[in-house]
Formats: structure tokens, C-alpha cells, sequence
């Protein structure tokens, strides 16, 4: 075999080994949208985390749709859903004022951190483990409000318990009152109970009514507290699903 060929076929093995590893690095998510409302799905990155795309967002997914995103095998950050959201002209960036009842805490196009305490939050540290494992974490959480029933479904996982999670029962429908959130006369998010009757009782110590309504999301969100592990290669995120499509 020529010197030519050899450097050639080097290079095309070089090249092609260069894909495969591009391709392990990413990881995709799927984003259902189960509800009766259109959804503007929303993500925050973390702190020295890689982007993920240009736009920071998703487009609006209307009842019934679902969209799939690459992202960084070593991401981390959050994703909400925002509803009832409307969007004028004349805003400061090119998507005008964008304003939503729910979830409101940025712009299809900037999204600095806001007021998440209305707002179910799903969570991950993709690839955060060390060692050879590198698990993924993964959580959905009512730690700062609840709008959305909401689970995350690996798929594909080689380590880890790979669990699914989530909060599936529409907590809006029993929400104690002065937690809720109204669109009109209708309720769109339960606040978390220590943002409306504060964190302590001025002594340190954490005050009667926060700690006794915040036990409401404990029950109807059991596993707002878990984090889960695993070694997945992509992740279905659903909103508003029902139990059977999950098992």
C-alpha cells in the first residue's frame, strides 16, 4: 500500500472516530405536551454550563405536539413550561414584549433568572457523576411553586436507577387559596407557601404556616424531594401525562 493511501485511509479513520465521539456528546430530550393549553417550554443553564442553542427556548407547542432538542452530554440547568403567554411589538429584543401567567421568567430570547415560584422545575446535571460511572441527576421539583403536572422519562439507561419522576396530579385543583395563582377566575399555579407566609417567624425558626402548607406539595408531589441517577442517552419530558403512557 502507497504512503498515500495509508495517510489517506488514516485520516478518513481519524475523521469518522471524530464523529462517533461528536456524536456521544450529545444528549436528546423530547418535550410532550399532554395539556389542553399551548405550552412555550423554557430552559435556564447553569452557571458555567454549556449553551444549548441560539434561542434559549422552544417554540410554542401546541396540545398534542412534541419537539426534540440536542443538548450537551455535560449540561446542566432547568426547564419549566410557560402557558397563556402573550408576545407584542416594540419590546426591547427582536420577539417584542413577551409576557405568560404562568412560568414567566424570560423571553423566547433571554432568559435571565426571575420569579420561578410558581413554576414546576425540572432539573439536570447530565454526565455529573465521577469516575467511570458519569451519571446523569434528574429531578422535577415543586420547591418553587407548581404550575404544570409534569414528569421526566429516561430512555435507554445502562446505570443507575433510571427512574421516572415527576408531579402528575394537577396540584392548581387543590391548592390552598391564598397560595393560588389566577388567570380571570381561573387558577394557573400554586405558590410555594414559605414566599407567601414567609420563612420564619422573625426567631430563625421556620413559621407555623409555611411549614404546615408546604407539607401539601410533600403530599400531592411525593417525589418533588428524589433525585434520580442514570446513564442515559435521552430524556422525554411530558406535560400533563397520564400514568399509564409512562409505565
Amino acid at each position: 500500500m502507497s504512503q498515500g493511501i495509508w495517510i489517506t485511509l488514516t485520516y478518513a479513520v481519524l475523521f469518522l472516530r471524530s464523529r462517533l465521539v461528536s456524536a456521544q456528546q450529545w444528549t436528546t430530550l423530547t418535550i410532550k405536551n399532554k395539556c389542553n393549553d399551548t405550552i412555550w417550554p423554557a430552559l435556564l443553564s447553569n452557571a458555567g454550563a454549556q449553551p444549548w442553542f441560539p434561542e434559549r427556548g422552544f417554540l410554542p407547542l401546541p396540545p398534542g405536539k412534541s419537539e426534540s432538542r440536542s443538548v450537551p452530554a455535560n449540561w446542566t440547568g432547568q426547564l419549566w413550561g410557560q402557558i397563556l403567554c402573550d408576545q407584542e411589538s416594540g419590546g426591547s429584543t427582536t420577539f417584542g414584549r413577551f409576557s405568560c401567567a404562568t412560568g414567566d421568567v424570560c423571553s423566547p430570547a433571554e432568559c435571565p433568572i426571575g420569579d420561578t415560584t410558581t413554576t414546576t422545575l425540572a432539573e439536570f446535571a447530565l454526565n455529573g457523576g465521577t469516575g467511570a460511572d458519569r451519571l446523569d441527576t434528574y429531578s422535577v421539583s415543586p420547591a418553587h411553586g407548581f404550575n404544570l403536572p409534569m414528569a421526566v422519562v429516561p430512555r435507554g439507561g445502562t446505570a443507575g436507577n433510571c427512574a421516572e419522576t415527576g408531579c402528575f396530579i394537577d396540584l392548581n385543583e387543590n391548592c390552598p387559596k391564598k397560595m393560588r395563582v389566577f388567570h380571570g377566575k381561573r387558577t394557573v399555579g400554586c405558590r410555594r407557601a414559605c414566599k407567601v407566609y414567609g420563612d420564619s417567624n422573625g426567631d430563625g425558626a421556620v413559621s407555623r404556616d409555611c411549614k404546615e402548607n408546604s407539607e401539601f406539595f410533600e403530599e400531592f408531589c411525593p417525589l418533588g424531594s428524589v433525585t434520580h441517577t442514570c446513564a442515559s442517552k435521552d430524556y422525554v419530558v411530558t406535560f400533563c401525562p397520564t400514568l399509564p403512557e409512562l409505565r
